[in-house]
């Protein structure tokens, strides 16, 4: 199904609702399974394009008759589904704001964000953080093997994809914090998340 909207982004968040958030098909813990679907999809693009369609929606972008038509659900009001969304936002997405989704300089830009490199005693880590300084990724281990740089690392943000990880993992750590020190040594980089025991190998860039 595709719905006559302008913007893909919530094209492509209301597709995902008229899925998932029908509301004469809805099972049991229904949207626990909705935020499973969009965290387990192997198009990481859909995923950011769902993240930022639904903040759109939530910031004006939607009205209620077109979210009705995709789930049936029926609001009453423009206030009581704003109110519908935001709820089911703080359910997706506990640690940001819809508003940090939208604009020019957004939580999807690089620039939002910082890298460190960290120690104690023997260990070294790297950590990236919000501007606010809360760390949403830490890479545990960087380990070279022959012209494959492997690349462990956990998610502590529930608003953060993998996609979008390993992107800050590349510009914040590899490119500022260690300068490209494995850029002529790597022709591949392959990253394990820790949190979703996901594994990707594409090109060192």
């Amino acid at each position: 199904m595709k719905f006559a909207h302008s913007d893909p982004d919530i094209q492509t968040f209301l597709l995902r609702c008229s899925e998932f958030m029908d509301i004469n098909a809805l099972g049991q813990d229904w949207e626990q399974y909705f935020i499973g679907a969009i965290r387990n999809l192997t198009d990481e693009s859909m995923q950011e394009s769902f993240q930022r369609g639904f903040a759109k929606a939530i910031l004006g972008g939607l009205t209620p008759k077109e979210f009705e038509y995709a789930t049936g659900w029926d609001f009453d009001t423009q206030e009581e589904f704003v109110d519908h969304l935001k709820h089911h936002w703080m359910l997706f997405y506990p640690d940001t704001r819809p508003d940090a989704y939208v604009g020019g300089a957004n939580a999807t830009s690089p620039e939002q964000y910082r890298g460190w490199r960290k120690e104690e005693g023997d260990k070294v880590w790297y950590t990236v953080e919000r501007d606010d300084g809360t760390e949403v990724v830490r890479v545990e281990s960087l380990n070279l093997e022959g012209r494959t740089l492997r690349i462990e690392f956990t998610v502590s943000s529930p608003s953060l994809y993998d996609g979008f990880a390993r992107r800050l993992i590349f510009d914040k750590i590899l490119h500022e914090v260690c300068i490209d020190a494995y850029s002529s040594q790597a022709d591949t980089a392959a990253f394990t998340n820790l949190t979703t025991g996901r594994v990707v190998s594409i090109p060192y860039r």
